[in-house]
């Protein structure tokens, strides 16, 4: 269970209230106090929940930063705080994938209840996906043994077109943009050659390397590297 939390509010007394509280109960707080400091340690750390102020100093609010989580496919639990409640913002931090809306000012016992049934929230959610990441790479043996045993009796070069297709296949259920980042990866570059070539973060270009092992029925990192290279053209 990943009890690091961060928190993104720009009153720092209030973030550093919120920090004694929730380390007195076990928790390691980071804090920032904007919307590029908290997109910064979001996109390069890994958290179990997020508090963040709806309204943070500039022109991108924590509402730009939430729809902005929600579509890197960050999974983490995100609790919105505000100090000027509003139907209309309950209903937006909602529609965005919110996991609960806090309004100022917080109890310290309403924060630790929140920040436990995020926490058990993310844990649970990183649990369904490795079980079903396990069974999609069972499944993946399965398939490719069985394909192994229907072409045990064809000659080499029939086998390696088998091969080839099988390759081919798989290469279309990715999007241009993981094509892209697959074709860097066979050059044998890195994820970070890769996020300056796009302009893109680091954690964005794993996030796309993660989706790519995931339709390709790859075992990791590694393999997905080697498939690449000895796939590229």
């Amino acid at each position: 269970m990943n009890k690091r939390l961060l928190i993104i509010e720009d009153d720092e007394l209030l973030a550093a209230t919120f920090q004694r509280f929730l380390e007195m109960v076990g928790y390691q707080v980071d804090v920032a106090g904007d919307y590029r400091g908290g997109r910064e340690l979001l996109l390069n750390g890994s958290y179990g929940a997020v508090f963040m102020d709806i309204n943070l100093p500039g022109r991108r609010t924590g509402m730009d930063l939430l729809q902005e989580i929600r579509e890197t496919d960050i999974d983490t639990p995100v609790v919105i705080i505000t100090g000027a409640p509003a139907v209309v913002t309950a209903a937006a931090a909602v529609r965005n994938g919110a996991f609960d809306y806090l309004c100022k000012p917080v109890e310290k016992d309403q924060l630790i209840e929140i920040a436990a049934a995020a926490v058990r929230h993310k844990a649970l959610s990183d649990e369904k996906g490795r079980q079903h990441r396990n069974l999609e790479a069972a499944f993946s043996r399965i398939r490719e043994l069985v394909v192994d045993a229907d072409l045990s009796d064809q000659s080499g070069p029939a086998r390696n077109q088998a091969d080839k297709d099988l390759a081919a296949k798989h290469k279309a259920a990715l999007s241009e943009r993981e094509r892209q980042i697959l074709s860097r990866l066979a050059q044998g570059e890195t994820t970070s050659d890769i996020a300056g070539c796009f302009a893109i973060s680091i954690r964005t270009v794993e996030s796309y390397c993660a989706r790519i092992i995931e339709k390709l029925h790859l075992d990791g990192m590694k393999a997905l590297r080697r498939y690449a290279i000895r796939n590229k053209k």
